[in-house]
């Protein structure tokens, strides 16, 4: 698998100019190249050990130069390109900036670079105030061949279909390039497709950098050139699972990655509902379990509740945790994961929270089905019916129309009744319900009834 050429589009013909300052130009009679400003593929510039790069990015060349005496004129660059082993084979790239110390980017042609040859360069800048010496020599290695495709082993998370893994345990997986000397470490990811390598434009000066092949995160480096690595994962989900793995060469090419798929069962622990539903400002007890099928034991557990933060409980000497949760609207979410001794975090469990229901709200004039209806004036029956609660029963209703004040009204013998209002102005409006015990407690979370009145 080619690495994408993700600047083809950017970069078009030989050459591209940047206009990037580098701040202060270098002092003299005429123009100079900035020395550290040499780059290529976005890699500082080496005059002793080439470092090694991969396709398209090996072809971009950099330099900067300034002009004392003229800060905005056409800046005519020339870099020389030559096979280390060739030095008459050089080969010239023009490139154009306009202003002093502006940044730029040579494209080589197609034809330059050829696979597994190291190559030296060299620049100069032209000013209509004379040319410049020529840089220092730069070098580097161009690869463009991609390593072996590696093999994916593991003693605990067997491939799909031959066995499944513990619930609770971390995957043991060993990577193998199967000799290949080229191979200096894989990249991996719980994922089918691995995320291309990247450069960007975010040097000081403007220029392409292009990370650390090995530096970035999901990659493990093997043991030595040719050999194997070995990691422990922790799954990210359950169920059938896919782990990919490509295999790196010091350039940064990437070999067609391995899918290794293996099946992983659920963690998330159990989640114990209340005996009953709470009421709205209520608090409801939860319990939460142990995954039955966990091997080792649950020390700890962490909740989120609506939009609290989130909260660690320690579990007790059986693996469980009583929480309370104050209970503000209906369905309120609740999330939790366990950790258990051997540090393995669960996956996610998840749980409405059903409270007492809301009071049935309806009106055959003012109906909240979005369109405009009624009008200013015109007066309608609004009917609230009880929900069934738990414990006591729906004595009164708390209400409140637009622009109101709060009042109550009396449930009628099958814990329903009616109130008519009119409007006093046009556009949406919502009128809110709640339900009420004798004791004058809520026995419900309250209902929004919304409406809009015509003009």
């Amino acid at each position: 698998m080619r690495m994408p050429k993700l600047f083809a589009a950017l970069l078009t013909g030989c050459v591209l100019a940047a206009l990037t300052p580098l701040g202060t130009a270098q002092a003299g009679t005429g123009p100079v190249i900035n020395s550290a400003s040499l780059t290529s593929g976005g890699k500082p510039c080496s005059a002793t050990t080439p470092p090694v790069m991969q396709g398209f990015f090996a072809s971009l060349l950099e330099a900067a130069g300034s002009d004392d005496t003229y800060s905005s004129s056409d800046f005519i660059y020339t870099f020389s390109i030559w096979p280390l082993a060739d030095p008459a084979a050089a080969r010239s790239v023009t490139a154009h900036g306009y202003s002093s110390g502006s940044m730029v980017h040579a494209q080589l042609p197609a034809d330059v670079l050829s696979d597994g040859t190291s190559y030296a360069w060299r620049v100069q800048v032209a000013t209509s105030n004379g040319t410049s010496p020529w840089s220092q020599v730069c070098t580097f290695a161009y690869d463009y061949t991609d390593p072996a495709m590696p093999t994916v082993s593991s003693p605990n998370y067997p491939p799909y279909g031959e066995g499944v893994a513990a619930a609770d345990q971390f995957g043991q997986f060993t990577f193998d390039s199967g000799g290949d000397p080229d191979t200096v470490g894989f990249y991996y990811a719980w994922t089918q497709d691995l995320p291309a390598y990247a450069c960007s434009f975010g040097g000081p000066l403007g220029q392409l950098v292009c990370p650390d092949v090995l530096a970035g995160p999901n990659i493990v480096r093997v043991t030595s050139p040719g050999g194997t690595a070995s990691i422990t994962l922790a799954p990210v989900s359950e169920g059938p699972q896919t782990l990919s793995v490509a295999a790196l060469d010091a350039a940064g090419n990437r070999s067609p990655a391995v899918r290794y798929q293996t099946y992983v069962p659920g963690s998330a622990p159990l989640i114990r509902r209340p005996d009953s539903r709470p009421i709205c400002g209520g608090t409801a007890k939860v319990v939460f379990a142990p995954n039955p099928w966990l091997t080792s034991k649950v020390s700890s557990y962490t909740y989120t509740f609506d939009t609290n933060p989130a909260v660690t409980v320690p579990a007790g000497a059986d693996g469980t945790a009583q929480v309370s949760l104050k209970v503000n609207r209906e369905p309120a979410p609740l999330q939790v994961t366990s950790l258990s001794t051997n540090g393995f975090q669960s996956t996610e469990a998840y749980m409405l929270l059903n409270v007492n229901p809301q009071p049935f709200v309806y009106s055959w004039v003012y109906t909240n089905y979005g369109q405009p209806v009624g009008g200013v004036g015109v007066a309608a029956w609004f009917q609230f019916s009880a929900p069934y609660t738990d414990g006591a029963p729906v004595t009164s209703f708390s209400y409140r129309f637009p622009d109101g004040p709060v009042k109550t009204v009396a449930a009628g013998d099958w814990g329903d009744t009616a109130v008519q209002w009119a409007p006093t102005r046009a556009g949406q409006q919502t009128l809110t319900v709640q339900a009420m015990r004798a004791d004058g407690t809520p026995a419900s979370c309250t209902a929004s009834y919304t409406f809009t009145v015509a003009r």
